[in-house]
Parts: C-alpha cells; structure tokens; sequence
C-alpha cells in the first residue's frame, strides 16, 4: 500500500482533534450567502433583459448567467444539503454517532470553502 492510501485516514484524525465548531452560526451564514447568490441571479436575469448599463455604472461585478433556472436550481439544491447535514446533527451526542455528526459538520464546512474570502468567514470553518 502507498501513503497516499494512509491520507484519509490522517484527514479524519485531525478532524477528531479540531475544535468544536460553532454550527448554527455557520449554517446561518450559508444561507446568508445562498441568499446573495440568489440575488445575484435574479439581478444578472434582469440585467441581461434590460439595455446594457455603462461599465463605469455597475457597482458589483455581474455573474454570467447562461441559464439563470440552472443557477436558481442549484441554490435551492444548497439549501437542501445544508437541511440535511442539519437533520444529521440532530441528537448525534452517542459515541457511536459522532461519525455521523462530523461528516455533516464536513460537508457544511465544504459548502463555506468558497467563500473563504467573505468577511463573514471564520477561520474554524476551514477544512
């Protein structure tokens, strides 16, 4: 066997030793930036309906959207991961759910990962 086989298992045991994570306050911001996303979205849909505004005009860059029902999708998919990683937490204190209870605290950790540069962002949140 190679080491790279071995990595996982190093992954999950620095997992077990981080510190709790504050879980509510990073699912609330989750939302928060599928909110914006949302946004986004609907802004850029508009945006691409209306006559083109100035380059100097815009004050936020404008996301390209293709197909703004797929972005749309694709938040409300987020939102159901992040209910599902919370049901997962839900009454998981057993020894024998703890696995459990970390792998959705991974999965929430993940969907923060892009937005590491968000002033928001809390630096426990890595993965």
């Amino acid at each position: 066997m190679s080491v790279e086989s071995f990595e996982p298992i190093a992954s999950q045991r620095r997992r077990r030793q981080d510190p709790a994570i504050n879980v509510p306050r990073l699912v609330q911001f989750l939302l928060a930036r599928v909110d914006e996303d949302e946004s986004e979205i609907k802004r850029a849909a508009r945006q691409s309906k209306a006559p083109t505004e100035p380059a100097a005009q815009q004050t936020r860059p404008t996301i390209v959207v293709q197909n703004p029902t797929r972005w749309r999708e694709e938040c409300a998919a987020k939102r159901r991961i992040i209910g599902i990683a919370q049901q997962m937490l839900v009454l998981r204190d057993q020894p024998a759910e703890q696995v459990v209870r970390r792998a959705a605290e991974q999965v929430l950790r993940e969907l923060a990962a892009p937005y590491a540069q968000h002033y928001g962002y809390q630096p426990e949140w890595r993965s």
